[in-house]
């Protein structure tokens, strides 16, 4: 016969283990968490508030007589836990936030989004659902959860359904325990006759330690409405003063005090504290606007930004900076703009090529060239624009010094020459007249022989 110490840690094991597998068949264990708490809850879903996107509302909208076509659904007439009932149920919340939202463009233009992006997911399964349709996913168990509890009042189809605080609670066996609301802290147990069941610790206490607890003065706790705090709640709340919670501050809802937001340890910040007709606190912001304005990339009010010159000045198609002694700011244009704003086109030039060689290579007056291309006129751009300055540019050379050497050296050759070819002409018509003369010499006595010869024989034969 087995030991009582070892039949009961077994049972338990047991019966831990089948509400594992029960879980895994609820309404909302398809997506985590499948245990719902209101800290987790609050950090995407806001208890109150006007939007849809809070618990008011969503309850508001089941009590409504438009969900009537949701609470008859014949999903929840049994305990019918299959995909088609999840499909089913999640269109039909989905078709009473959008009837609901056509008041709201805002809440409207969402909410088609959002059904538009839950018939995606449903035609595609391999694709993992977006953020909100998670987020839809998760409201409508919520919805559902709260249908079946509170107005179906069913408690066998809400623990098929949604997953019982029950269920997943440690303080007492499933039979002795309660279930309050759809969260996993709305439970109460039955205790012993020696015991009584303590809501804040969420156990079963000695009624010695619970008389202690509740009749003593000295461990009263009074919670305050919003816009009331201290120890008796007699004082007005201030947003700016105390830490409040707000579902634009950072990740999801961080608890932060207006004047923190504010930054009103600098001369001049202010903070303003409001109370909503619904209750809640908030806060405005005065920033000084000369050393401190709102900080545009966060989403709730402040004044944690220093402003600087660029604050003033808008660069179109560019960035603003200032210069390296800070006193001016400038705009860096993308590539295409010019201009104090980057409002004026340019085109998107290539780089300039490299200066080419001064021509002429000699001379008081040289020039060089270089010359670019405009990228947003050549193929393959989508969209051609012309560029707008020169393609080619001119600049004038330095005086070369070797130019005048050089004619001065020509100048020199070809006077030079010129005084050599003179030289052998002279010579040449010397040497001539030098050769005439002595030719005629030499010829004359030979020619005036046979002249005395010819007229000496000319008259002897007319003398005869």
């Amino acid at each position: 016969m087995y030991s009582l110490e070892l039949i009961l840690p077994i049972g338990t094991m047991l019966s831990f283990i089948l509400r594992v597998h029960a879980l895994k068949e609820t309404f909302c264990g398809d997506f985590s968490p499948s245990l719902m708490s209101l800290e987790s809850t609050e950090t995407w879903l806001p208890f109150f508030g006007t939007q849809l996107d809070t618990l008011e509302q969503t309850t508001n909208i089941l009590h409504s007589s438009s969900a009537n076509d949701l609470i008859s659904h014949w999903c929840l007439k049994n305990c019918h836990v299959t995909e088609r009932c999840r499909q089913d149920l999640r269109s039909l919340w989905i078709d009473l936030l959008v009837a609901h939202a056509r008041e709201s463009r805002e809440n409207s233009d969402h909410l088609k989004d959002l059904r538009t992006d839950y018939v995606y997911y449903q035609r595609s399964k391999s694709t993992p659902p977006a953020a909100k349709v998670i987020e839809m996913f998760q409201t409508s168990c919520i919805a559902a959860c709260y249908l079946l509890l509170k107005l179906v009042k069913d408690l066998s189809l809400f623990r098929c359904t949604c997953t019982d605080p029950c269920s997943v609670q440690r303080s007492c066996s499933q039979t002795n325990c309660t279930t309050l609301g759809i969260f996993e802290h709305q439970y109460k147990c039955v205790c012993s006759d020696k015991k009584v069941w303590d809501e804040e610790v969420y156990s079963c206490i000695s009624k010695e330690l619970y008389a202690l607890r509740t009749g003593s003065t000295e461990v009263t706790n009074c919670i305050c409405k919003p816009q009331y705090t201290g120890d008796t709640c007699s004082k007005n709340a201030d947003a700016c003063e105390q830490r409040i919670q707000h579902p634009y501050l950072p990740n999801g809802g961080l608890l932060i005090a207006g004047n923190t937001a504010c930054n009103v340890n600098k001369k001049g910040n202010s903070c303003q504290s409001f109370i909503t007709a619904e209750g809640d606190l908030y806060y405005r912001c005065r920033c000084n606007g000369h050393t401190w304005i709102p900080n545009p990339e966060l989403q709730y009010d402040n004044c944690l930004k220093r402003r600087t010159m660029c604050d003033s000045v808008i660069c179109v198609f560019g960035k603003c900076v200032t210069t390296t002694s800070g006193t001016k700011p400038v705009c860096i244009c993308v590539p295409g703009y010019s201009g104090k704003t980057c409002t004026e086109w340019v085109g998107e030039w290539t780089e300039w090529s490299p200066w080419d060689l001064c021509r002429p290579a000699c001379g008081d007056v040289r020039m060089t060239v270089r010359s670019r291309d405009c990228l947003s006129m050549m193929d393959g751009v989508p969209i051609k624009r012309e560029c707008r300055g020169p393609a080619i540019e001119y600049a004038r050379c330095a005086e070369h010094l070797c130019a005048r050497s050089e004619g001065t050296y020509i100048a020199s050759y070809f006077a030079i020459r010129q005084n050599a070819i003179a030289a052998s002409v002279s010579t040449a018509a010397i040497a001539c007249a030098t050769i005439s003369t002595t030719w005629l010499i030499f010829c004359w006595s030979n020619l005036s022989s046979m002249v005395r010869l010819f007229f000496t024989a000319w008259r002897l034969y007319y003398h005869r």
